[in-house]
């Protein structure tokens, strides 16, 4: 009955936190946001460029139907946020809940940081969290030839629209590898060459091509300007004047310090703690937790490209626990017996205190923890 009552707990939350991040998201499109409303209108009307590939699929749609650009990118958007939960309801639905598995699925890295971190609500990497989370609802039902074909697609799409995202793509990669271990070392290394291939070449093509000139700036500008009329060389339309030096000068300039990467250093420990803990307890075919770190490793380039250190730890805490809890409960991992011996009553008030009371800010905030309950607190002062 405690099982399911865990089980309930974290359904009933994760609701709370879609309908959070909807709200969230539907006001940041309302306001025209210059970051995560206008990401979303980038296209190709001014030639090929970086994170452009699902504005120009709807910019199509639109042009083709007459339907508007903007409530269609929204009811997008918003469609993937509720198919990525019910996928992830699906994946641990019949999965033992544990004490354990509340700390680690209510991390502040977890589902609710798109809701109490607005900035981190509407981006574009719910196109990867959602591909993979089907990903991994279908590998089973295919061949591994198959399974390469959707990995080259998915990885595609994804990094086509966020050129970011090509370094999460490892995330597919550990997928293919456990549920394939029986092929051999050979045989899984010649069917992910194609994807090794098709990777290296969209990064090829995104980097020679990653950048506009003024006058094609105004040339897309003009193509979506009844929907963003502030567009130009501000926001995140701007960013595609930039190259990768300028990006990187700019944040050495503005962000980069040894403070703060000991914060986000001491944010990770602490929000990856328990699913840390819980994979050393685990695991996967004589493979111990440091799958978990390796999967990690490809992302580093981050955070010397860009600044938004929150979302991009959300990003891999997010997929590492997809991941995690798909092989568990294909019992691809097994973990100990994690029995953690607290009454019901200092449960929950450690769990709100961990979970709910602080997030990790999306960048900057000078390196203090950001408070959930601060506009509350100011309301009623």
């Amino acid at each position: 009955m405690m099982k399911t009552n865990r089980f309930r707990l974290i359904i009933f939350l994760l609701s709370i936190t879609f309908l959070v991040t909807s709200f969230n998201t539907i006001e940041l499109f309302l306001q025209k946001s210059l970051i995560q409303y206008a990401d979303w209108l980038i296209n190709y009307q001014a030639g090929f460029v970086r994170r452009g590939f699902v504005g120009e699929v709807f910019y199509q749609i639109n042009n083709l139907f007459n339907l508007k650009l903007d409530i269609l990118l929204l009811v997008f958007v918003i469609l993937l946020y509720f198919l990525f939960y019910l996928n992830f309801y699906k994946i641990i639905k019949n999965i033992n809940i544990k004490v354990i598995d509340l700390f680690i699925i209510l991390s502040p890295l977890s589902f609710f940081y798109t809701a109490v971190e607005q900035k981190a609500s509407g981006r574009k990497e719910i196109i990867f969290l959602y591909l993979l989370s089907f990903f991994i609802l279908i590998i089973k039902n295919i061949s591994p030839l198959k399974q390469v074909i959707v990995i080259i697609i998915f990885s595609t799409i994804t990094t086509l629209s966020h050129s970011g995202l090509i370094f999460y793509n490892i995330y597919f990669l550990l997928l293919f590898v456990c549920l394939n271990s029986q092929l051999g070392f050979k045989k899984i290394v010649i069917f992910l060459l194609p994807v090794f291939l098709s990777n290296l070449f969209i990064l090829f093509l995104i980097y020679f091509n990653s950048t506009f000139n003024l006058s094609d700036l105004n040339l897309m500008c003009q193509s979506i300007k009844v929907y963003l009329p502030n567009c130009g060389n501000i926001g995140y339309i701007g960013t595609l004047t930039w190259g990768l030096k300028k990006n990187f000068e700019l944040n050495n300039q503005l962000w980069f310090s040894t403070y703060y990467f000991v914060y986000y250093l001491f944010n990770f420990i602490f929000c990856f703690s328990f699913f840390l803990y819980q994979c050393s307890k685990s695991k996967i075919k004589n493979v111990n937790y440091l799958y978990t770190i390796i999967c990690l490793i490809p992302s580093l380039p981050l955070y010397f490209i860009g600044a938004d250190y929150g979302r991009y730890l959300h990003i891999s805490y997010i997929s590492s626990i997809l991941v995690y809890y798909f092989l568990l409960k294909e019992k691809i991992v097994y973990r100990e017996n994690i029995s953690i011996n607290l009454k019901k009553i200092i449960v929950i008030p450690l769990l709100f205190f961990y979970s709910f009371t602080w997030t990790v800010p999306s960048y900057g905030n000078e390196g203090k923890p950001k408070f959930n309950f601060r506009n509350v607190i100011k309301y009623f002062k």
